[in-house]
């Protein structure tokens, strides 16, 4: 005889009046539990998600009361269609509040969506009910820990975070997190820490070993960093931050060609990046492809054109082609955007001296000592151009300046020297040679 594979296994049979009754049942329940929230909810948390969700068709507000690992297995990303979205959501949730004032979901999504309006502070305040209601509400304490982190509150930051981990100790990106903020305050030794904990949970995450690396390198541990790089790369082929981070690395080793290699493959993989032009430029400069720091510098500014830097080093590329002219130019520029930087006005006053506008190199390099008074290079550069300029008194004052600030300044004390002897000053003169020779000695 066979099995009556059709017989209902059901304790009591469920007919179909009786499954409506059920879903009356259910809306009941729900509205005894949300308030009538739900519809408000749904529609505020579609809008702070609304350029990724397409509609709003899931019941987010039952999902988060009845699922506690919803919001880690859905990892939505937060990210709206426009700041309208989030001003819609914003008056939503706190529409919900007044409804339901115990309702800590609504609270922390508020703080979600002025957090993305960059309201930290009042992010911070929403979070902080939603913990206020559920004192071991981790992801309340993680968004407040990343508004505080925004706000520039480390230390409240890494309070947070750390609360996280004591109430869930196997949350990977909460040490990932925390690590970040180490970083910030040059707590490097702290940060790895933190990075490896995140590693050892979650050891698929390329951002938990290219972070690793980044702090390795901060400690001058450069070649644990490349391996850190090395690992993100293998786990993502496209992480460009990390083939940055191995040109950086190979860098520091003076392993110039591989370095121009790995700034190379970031350049390929993300094109307008500015600052991979720029660093690729850095090394063509130190290997004195002043031709191609040129091309790369250029490329840079293309992408980003309020960068004072790399004018001032486009600058110094076409200082070393002799390209006087341009150099002023491109040092013009870095001063016009970075007027307090003493660097770019003695390099000008170096170039200036090259075509010979001695008053224009004079006035440069006057500029520069007013912005940093303690530099003896300026004050002795300043000497040798009024020494050619034929002020010969002005120069030996200029490097007596210097050689105050240095004593073993052995440039200036020989130059001091020279002009000494312009004066007819012997003695000084023999003085100066003297001291030299005392100095090498």
């Amino acid at each position: 005889m066979k099995d009556d594979v059709s017989k209902d296994n059901s304790l009591i049979p469920i007919k179909g009046n009786s499954i409506v009754k059920v879903g009356n049942l259910i809306q009941v329940t729900n509205k005894i539990i949300f308030h009538n929230i739900e519809n408000i909810f749904n529609e505020a948390f579609y809008l702070i998600n609304s350029k990724n969700i397409q509609q709003n068709h899931e019941n987010f507000c039952y999902f988060f009361e009845f699922d506690a690992d919803y919001a880690k297995k859905t990892n939505f990303k937060f990210v709206a269609k426009s700041e309208t979205d989030y001003y819609k959501a914003i008056e939503l949730f706190e529409r919900v509040n007044d409804i339901h004032p115990n309702f800590k979901f609504s609270y922390n999504y508020l703080g979600v969506a002025k957090y993305q309006l960059k309201c930290y502070k009042d992010a911070i305040a929403a979070f902080s009910k939603a913990i206020k209601i559920d004192p071991y509400y981790v992801h309340a304490y993680n968004n407040r820990g990343n508004a505080r982190d925004e706000d520039n509150d480390y230390d409240g930051a890494i309070n947070d975070y750390t609360k996280v981990i004591e109430i869930d100790p196997n949350y990977a990106k909460t040490y990932f997190l925390r690590g970040i903020v180490k970083y910030k305050i040059k707590d490097y030794e702290g940060a790895i820490t933190d990075y490896t904990k995140a590693i050892k949970i979650d050891p698929n995450d390329n951002e938990f070993y290219r972070k690793r690396g980044m702090s390795k390198f901060k400690l001058n541990r450069i070649k644990d960093a490349i391996l850190d790089y090395t690992k993100a790369i293998e786990i993502n082929s496209i992480d460009y931050f990390s083939y940055y981070g191995l040109g950086d690395g190979k860098f520091e080793l003076k392993d110039y060609e591989g370095a121009i290699s790995e700034y190379t493959m970031a350049i390929q993989l993300n094109p307008t990046w500015a600052d991979a032009y720029f660093a690729r430029g850095f090394v063509k400069d130190e290997i004195m492809d002043y031709n191609g720091a040129i091309a790369d510098y250029t490329h840079s500014l293309r992408l980003q054109p309020d960068d004072a830097d790399a004018y001032y080093n486009l600058g110094i590329a076409k200082y070393e082609l002799k390209d006087y002219v341009g150099a002023i130019a491109d040092y013009s520029k870095c001063i016009e955007l970075k007027p307090n930087g003493a660097s770019a006005y003695f390099s000008r006053g170096d170039a200036k001296n090259e075509i010979k506008d001695y008053d224009g190199a004079i006035a440069d390099f006057s500029k520069a000592i007013e912005l940093d008074p303690m530099d003896a290079v300026a004050y002795n550069d300043r000497g040798f151009i009024k020494h050619n300029a034929g002020n010969f008194k002005g120069a030996v004052e200029d490097y007596s300046k210097a050689i105050e600030i240095d004593n073993n300044y052995i440039t200036a004390i020989n130059n001091r020297a020279i002009a000494y002897d312009k004066l007819q000053m012997t003695l000084e003169a023999v003085q100066d040679r003297a001291l030299v020779a005392k100095i090498k000695s």
